[in-house]
């Protein structure tokens, strides 16, 4: 299925932007550069990728740790692919939430945050207690 097209010189189309499905798999195709983060968000959605946030920022993730640069800043809500036991801001060494598989922060602009998920007994050696 064709869904846009790329205009070539003399004004003639060839499709620049297709999904063609196959029995276990589809393949979809996009013929420019830098292609909008919300596409590529709506293919990464229509392929059942979990997304942590459906903002234009800029997301490191792994197992444990959350990384996020903003330039706009504001309010954020990510989702975790799964539940953690605690959720702790490590440059501002402050819990931000626990048991959950969500969790929302504000943002200053133009800033980064680095967020660990996890479970309790990884910070027991941090120098502040996170239980109270």
């Amino acid at each position: 299925m064709i869904l846009g097209q790329v205009v070539f010189a003399q004004g003639t189309c060839q499709p620049g932007y297709a999904v063609k499905r196959f029995p276990d798999w589809t393949s979809i195709y996009i013929a420019v550069p830098d292609i909008p983060s919300s596409v590529l968000r709506g293919i990464a959605r229509y392929a059942d990728v979990h997304l942590y946030s459906d903002r234009g920022d800029v997301l490191y993730a792994a197992e444990n740790l959350l990384s996020v640069h903003t330039i706009s800043g504001g309010k954020r809500t990510f989702a975790l692919p799964s539940e953690k036991e605690i959720i702790v801001d490590l440059f501002e060494n402050k819990m931000i939430a626990r048991d959950t598989r969500k969790f929302r922060v504000n943002l200053p602009p133009a800033s980064t945050a680095l967020y660990y998920m996890g479970k309790r007994n990884l910070l027991k050696s941090h120098k502040q207690s996170l239980e109270e």
